[in-house]
């Protein structure tokens, strides 16, 4: 089976975080639906999320949140091939991140407190899937 992981960062349309529950219920109910696995990460207005499954279920989930007006500044930070899943266990785990979590780790702070546009994580999309692997363990 000809698996792909696509990871992106966004930022939350408004700061209406009470969209938070809808948005992950959809993830959740629609990724079951599609056989797509993942983990998203939220902090201060800011998603970082990634997508595992077959390759056309997990373009059409992306293109899906590309129309979504909750999401603005998209960013696709990684998309390759994979042989298999590094976040199996959940059609889409979820972290909200809060200050006492990036204690331990202040080299993610940046990635969280500031605009997509004031840090550089497409040159480093590597980050990105370690910040996931992390807050999935914490």
């Amino acid at each position: 089976m000809s698996l792909l992981q696509l990871i992106y960062a966004s930022d939350l349309s408004g700061s209406n975080e009470s969209e938070l529950s809808t948005i992950l219920s959809a993830s959740v109910r629609n990724n079951e639906k599609n056989g797509i696995t993942g983990m998203l990460v939220y902090k201060n207005g800011r998603f970082l999320q990634v997508l595992e499954g077959k390759k056309e279920n997990v373009l059409e989930t992306y293109g899906r949140i590309g129309k979504d007006p909750r999401h603005q500044s998209i960013v696709l930070l990684l998309k390759d091939a994979i042989e298999s899943r590094d976040f199996k266990d959940w059609s889409m785990g979820f972290k909200k991140l809060l200050d006492s979590d990036l204690e331990n780790f202040p080299k993610y702070v940046k990635y969280f407190n500031t605009t997509l546009k004031d840090v550089d994580i497409a040159a480093r999309p590597s980050i990105a899937l370690e910040i996931l692997k992390v807050f999935s363990t914490h």
